[in-house]
């Protein structure tokens, strides 16, 4: 099968003989998991005999008849000029139902939300640039930048212009002067049904289903790197069908010349698929909802979370399979629109999410050691440039249990999976569509039509378009081993993806995750299909637990922490240098695995830190050699940009190690950040002799100035420009405050947070999380206050002392937006006299009464001369604050 595929890449290509012409134009916007069939020669061979030259695969001719073989300058023959513009589903289908027929494009300034190629508006769902884009097989846009024969004088580059909305002949002018005529988007390859990618009015929930009211309208917009929505702010919300509507099959009288068409193509199966720096082997599909919607592991654990934009049919497909709204599918949420390489490499511009396409997917995955996103499974042994990952050992495909379809096994999609798709089979993919204003059916038998009533297609050409892709899938469904299907569009969708009727089990349209039996199921389909797929490749049978992945590549014409002119490699411990893109060592496979042992775990943190010092001017790191599952490994190998560099910046520094006390420090596989930030100190001071490795200050008492404690630094969260949950924590400014307890209340304002609960972490920065219980509530904030600043609830100025001075802080400020430094007290965003009525020195226990439980409490501190025991902040325990403690409690407030 393989090489008569390969054969279509020659004779396929054959046009007959007549005058050059430059063709009839299709436009086409939308899925990049559909690029590889879209752009493919077998897509466009002559089934039912289109042009009517007595060549087609059906009428048994022996070559394959080429519709679409020349460029944008015409070639003899040509029938078709395929014009693809990559953009991913969600965005092509909001293209075609914004710039599809009766809409005839002739200038980028049509709409006010910006024209195909485009930049994008801040939070337009539909941003309008293309990552890639193809005239029948020649790319004239890639990797975002304009190439060939892009047209500058025609809407989004186009190299061609059809004469008229009815007239879809092609016309044709030398860049960048613009051809005649104008641009409709004809059809939509969307890797899922229409209805999914439309987003429904009601109240957003994470779970949301297709048809649910708030499906698709997570108001939660992208932060840049700071936290600000500054070059960001791109919206995770689904579009709406602006004008448009969708065919109901129940209904089909109400049809109408706005009804959008869904023609079946074939199930897309996409993947997890993750860095082997993740030490990721195994995945539920509980702890993916996890990741990708909150940017960190139901644990805590914050891997590098890789995500497309909500444009995306793959994230669409992908995140309804495993049970989660598309729109609230944000992962790290930063960044705008991805489109560049700069943006996928290590570096300054680097970004981790809204990848344009899978080919950013792809290269992004390659260079960041803790990231984990979703592709394209057949990309894996198939792709071009940063694709055929699995195959070459770049990357791999996380094992599923589909714990919410009732599965108890972990799986790979093999070819026997995806077919048996059962609670233990291959589940995750998109039942892919070819979506079109107008039923191609609806056209006379000789464009390959049924004669339907139903509303035509404008463009005659793009509704030949789809009757040959159906009608050759509809003919190799029936009988695959038939000659006549040789080289043909529904052979190659049905070798390269999985045609629908070959699988046990459909995703309904109203709860994706879920299944329900195949009612077109063909066993003949099957049975071919198992021994003829892209699928049955070695590569997807078992997980490769021998490679390390690649050597990440970093941006240019920058020098990094290691010091490499123009950082044009890495450098390894025996001071050699290490190219981008080559075979990375064993030594280096788990990111952040300084020891060597094959896991990321406490160990780490006095390795980690020699490293620093070696990068900081102090004495070289003698790198652990491997043990464990690294055994064998060599400590020279060992390459510390590559195994700390965990923010996607290309440096490993003190930004890095606050990254691993915050999100990488595991105890008993759960996050605790307080024993990170312990650990991080004790260490820094067996090395140096100081226990303050972040150099954090506390505010002075009254008394004199506080002693920091080993892991202070966990309260440090807030007050610098912003932050980004799940992404890295950015927003320590250096000193425990008002500003961090303030934020810390933000987190469960609307109710206490348990990290396990989605419907809770999902609005939530788990960096607030003091106390390493995965919980984020009060006890967090009294954490703050009793054990880091050695104070009690309702010290608004943080002295010391709970007095007078606290309650005129609050006083002076009632009515007033403010934080606890304010005197906001209760965290509900306003200072009011409810917080000022509860300022009280002789509430010891913060509960807000006054009680013979305060003093029992403060009995027990001064008993164990804790540091909150020290009631008048003279810095000193001892009888006066036992005296002033009775003083104040006899008074009561």
């Amino acid at each position: 099968m393989n090489a008569k595929l390969a054969i279509v890449a020659v004779c396929g290509l054959a046009a007959g003989a007549a005058n050059a012409q430059v063709g009839r134009v299709v436009n086409i916007s939308g899925a990049t998991l559909l690029e590889n069939y879209v752009r493919s020669v077998a897509s466009t061979n002559d089934y039912i005999d289109v042009d009517g030259d007595g060549q087609a695969g059906i009428l048994g001719s022996a070559s394959p008849d080429q519709l679409a073989p020349g460029g944008p300058t015409g070639l003899a023959g040509q029938y078709w000029v395929i014009q693809y513009r990559v953009v991913g589903s969600v965005n092509g289908f909001n293209e075609l139902t914004r710039f599809g027929s009766p809409n005839y494009v002739t200038t980028d300034s049509f709409d006010v939300n910006g024209i195909l190629g485009a930049a994008p508006t801040s939070n337009d769902p539909n941003p309008g640039v293309a990552t890639a884009a193809y005239n029948n097989r020649t790319l004239y846009i890639t990797n975002g930048v304009q190439t060939g024969f892009y047209n500058a004088g025609n809407p989004g580059g186009a190299p061609n212009r059809s004469t008229s909305l009815l007239n879809p002949l092609g016309t044709y002018a030398s860049p960048p002067s613009g051809s005649a005529g104008g641009i409709a988007i004809d059809i939509a390859p969307l890797d899922v049904a229409s209805s999914w990618a439309v987003r429904k009015t009601g109240a957003p929930a994470w779970d949301a289903d297709p048809f649910d009211a708030g499906y698709g309208t997570n108001a939660k917009v992208s932060v840049n790197k700071s936290g600000t929505t500054s070059g960001a702010g791109l919206s995770n919300g689904l579009p709406g069908l602006n004008g448009r509507n969708l065919f109901d099959p129940t209904n089909p009288g109400a049809a109408n010349s706005n009804t959008i068409f869904d023609n079946e193509l074939a199930f897309a199966p996409i993947a997890p698929v993750i860095s082997f720096g993740t030490g990721i082997r195994q995945i539920t599909m509980t702890q993916l909802q996890h990741h990708f919607g909150t940017g960190r592991g139901i644990n805590g654990e914050n891997l590098m979370v890789i995500t497309r934009d909500v444009g995306s049919g793959t994230r669409n497909a992908f995140e309804n399979c495993i049970g989660q709204d598309p729109s609230y599918g944000v992962g790290e949420n930063v960044g705008g629109l991805s489109t560049t390489s700069a943006q996928n490499n290590l570096g300054a511009a680097f970004l981790p999410s809204n990848k344009g396409s899978n080919g950013g997917m792809e290269a992004t995955l390659r260079n960041v050691r803790l990231g984990i996103g979703y592709v394209g499974t057949e990309r894996g042994v198939t792709g071009s440039g940063s694709g055929s990952w699995l195959s070459t050992g770049a990357l791999e495909i996380a094992e599923v249990k589909n714990d919410i379809y009732g599965g108890t096994a972990f799986v790979r999609p093999t070819t026997s999976n995806l077919l048996n798709n059962n609670a233990n089979g291959w589940v995750i993919g998109g039942q892919a569509v070819l979506a079109s204003i107008g039923d191609p059916r609806a056209e006379p038998t000789n464009v390959g039509g049924d004669g339907l009533t139903t509303p035509r297609m404008v463009n005659t050409a793009a509704a030949a378009y789809l009757n040959n892709i159906r009608k050759s899938i509809a003919a190799f469904v029936a009988v695959p081993n038939a000659p006549t299907n040789d080289f043909m569009p529904g052979e190659y969708a049905a070798t390269q993806f999985i045609l629908l009727a070959a699988i046990d089990n459909l995703h309904p349209g109203t709860d994706p995750a879920s299944l329900i039996p195949n009612p077109n199921f063909n066993a003949a389909l099957k049975s071919y299909t198992l021994g003829n797929n892209v699928h049955n490749n070695s590569a997807f049978a078992s997980f490769n637990t021998t490679a390390s992945g690649r050597v990440p590549t970093r941006t240019t014409g920058a020098v990094y922490s290691d010091g490499v002119a123009g950082g044009a490699n890495y450098i390894n411990q025996a001071g050699s240098s290490i190219a981008y893109g080559s075979v990375l060592t064993l030594r280096n496979k788990i990111a952040g695995d300084f020891s060597g042992n094959g896991l990321r775990d406490s160990g780490d943190v006095i390795e980690m830190l020699k490293a620093f010092r070696q990068r900081n001017g102090g004495p070289a790191w003698t790198a652990p050699a491997g043990t464990g599952a690294l055994a064998g490994a060599l400590s020279s190998d060992a390459i510390i940009e590559v195994l700390g560099d965990f923010q996607g910046d290309g440096n490993f520094n003190t930004a890095d190690v606050r990254y691993f006390a915050d999100g990488l420090f595991l105890v008993s596989g759960n996050l605790d950040r307080r024993a990170g930030f312990t650990q991080v100190d004790t260490d820094w001071n067996t090395l140096t002799g100081s226990s303050n490795f972040f150099a954090t200050t506390l505010p002075a008492t009254v008394g004199g100035p506080r002693v920091y404690k080993a892991g202070d630094s966990r309260a440090d969260i807030a007050g610098a420009v912003g932050t980004t949950p799940g992404f890295a924590p950015v927003g320590n400014d250096g000193i425990v405050d008002g500003k961090d307890i303030t934020y810390i209340m933000a987190q469960y304002r609307a109710g206490d947070v348990a990290w396990s609960n989605l419907g809770q972490a999902v609005n939530a920065d788990l960096s607030a999380d003091m106390t390493g219980d995965l919980l984020i509530n009060r006890d967090d904030v009294t954490d703050v206050l009793s054990n880091v600043l050695c104070t009690r609830w309702w010290d608004v100025n943080l002295d010391g002392v709970v007095d007078a001075t606290d309650q005129g802080i609050a006083q002076a400020n009632i009515g007033n937006a403010g934080g606890w430094s304010q005197g906001d007290v209760d965290g509900d965003g306003t200072v009011t006299a409810a917080d000022v009525a509860v300022i009280c020195g002789a509430d010891f226990n913060g509960d807000a009464s006054v009680d013979f439980f305060d003093y029992l409490d403060f009995v027990a501190a001064f008993s164990a001369n804790t540091c909150i025991a020290d009631f008048n902040g003279d810095a000193s325990i001892d009888f006066f604050d036992y005296l002033d403690f009775v003083a104040s409690f006899s008074g009561g407030c």
